[in-house]
């Protein structure tokens, strides 16, 4: 869905999207971490990838395993955290671009505001709207 959703977004940016569907919540990280390091691995050696523009994102959950990708592989450029967080003060590569998105009406939306304070990072961002828990 997300993929499809910003499809346009992409297309206007010369971004490639990719997903993954075999992730899943309450999975263990390091499973989820394992899966997510084959995808990279598969769309390095597949796709025009420039390595110093690699960003991970996540919804909810995903957002979660993002978080902890972000934390744990630092080859990313950037994270973008969409109503789930989970973080360490002083994981997060200080060169990273952290954007975190929350509604003031999402369940998640405590853990977003923490995060927001706890990042440091040069570049970072906290998108609020006022929708519930959804992309």
């Amino acid at each position: 869905m997300p993929l499809e959703k910003y499809k346009s977004i992409a297309n206007t940016f010369n971004l490639i999207l990719v997903g993954c569907n075999s992730i899943e919540n309450g999975m263990p990280f390091e499973q989820s971490q394992q899966i997510a390091n084959i995808l990279f691995s598969d769309c390095q050696n597949r796709l025009p990838i420039n390595p110093q523009q690699q960003i991970v994102a996540g919804f909810s959950g995903g957002s979660k395993v993002a978080c902890n990708l972000a934390m744990n592989q630092h080859f990313f450029s950037g994270l973008i955290a969409c109503s789930g967080a989970l973080f360490e003060n002083g994981k997060f590569d200080k060169n990273m671009s952290v954007v975190s998105v929350a509604g003031i009406n999402d369940f998640n939306y405590h853990e977003m505001v923490a995060l927001e304070k706890s990042v440091d990072v040069t570049h970072h961002a906290f998108i609020e709207t006022d929708s519930t828990h959804q992309w």
